[in-house]
C-alpha cells in the first residue's frame, strides 16, 4: 500500500518538497515549492507575517512621541503664567491688597488653562498628522495605533486608580487610626482626673 502525499494548498498537484516545520506549534502540513515560504507552508507563513507587522506597529507605535513639545508659543505662554503668579505672590508678600492678588490668581490659572488645552491640541494635531504618514508606508496603522493607545490609556487609567484607591485608603487608616488613639486618650485623661 502506497500512501499518496499532495501539497496541502486546495487544488494544487505539484510534487511536494516538504513539510511544515510550523510556526507558534507544530504543523505537519505538505508542500510544494510553489505553497512554500521559508520551509513553511502557507497558513504558518501567513501567521507569521501578521505576527512580524504586528511587532513593527507596535515598536513604531512605542516611538510616536508621547508628551508635549516645547515651542516658542508655548515657552512664552508658559512665561506669561509664569509672571502672573509671580506678581500675585509679591503683591501678596507685600500686602498691597488682596484683589489683585485674587485677580492675578485669576488669570494665571485661566492663562494656564489656555496654555494647556492649546498645547494638547496641537499634540494631538501633530499626533493625527504623524499617523496618516505613517499609515500611507504601513498600511492598516492608524487602526492598530487608535486600539493600542486606547488599551495603553485604559491600562495606564487602571494604575492610577489603584493608586488613588491606596492613597484613600491609607488616609482613611490614618484618620480611623488617629480617631482611636484621640479616644485613648481621652479616656486616659478622664481615669487620670479621677
Amino acid at each position: 500500500m502506497s500512501m499518496n502525499v499532495a501539497c496541502s494548498q486546495p487544488g494544487c498537484a505539484n510534487p511536494v518538497i516538504g513539510q511544515c516545520m510550523g510556526y507558534g506549534g507544530n504543523c505537519g502540513r505538505f508542500y510544494c515549492a510553489i505553497h512554500s515560504v521559508h520551509g513553511l507552508c502557507p497558513d504558518c507563513a501567513k501567521r507569521k507575517l501578521e505576527d512580524e507587522i504586528r511587532e513593527d506597529y507596535l515598536q513604531t507605535s512605542q516611538q510616536i512621541p508621547k508628551g508635549v513639545a516645547l515651542s516658542g508659543p508655548a515657552v512664552t505662554a508658559g512665561l506669561v503664567v509664569f509672571i502672573c503668579a509671580l506678581a500675585a505672590v509679591t503683591i501678596w508678600a507685600i500686602g498691597a491688597g488682596t484683589l489683585w492678588v485674587w485677580i492675578l490668581c485669576a488669570l494665571a490659572w485661566v492663562a494656564y488653562t489656555v496654555l494647556m488645552a492649546w498645547l494638547g491640541a496641537s499634540q494631538k494635531k501633530r499626533e493625527k498628522a504623524l499617523v496618516a504618514e505613517i499609515d500611507r508606508a504601513k498600511p492598516g496603522f492608524s487602526q492598530f495605533y487608535v486600539a493600542w493607545k486606547k488599551k495603553r490609556n485604559k491600562e495606564a487609567t487602571a494604575v492610577a486608580l489603584g493608586i488613588a484607591a491606596a492613597a484613600v485608603v491609607g488616609a482613611v487608616a490614618a484618620a480611623v487610626g488617629s480617631s482611636q488613639e484621640d479616644d485613648i486618650r481621652r479616656i486616659r485623661e478622664k481615669v487620670d482626673r479621677l
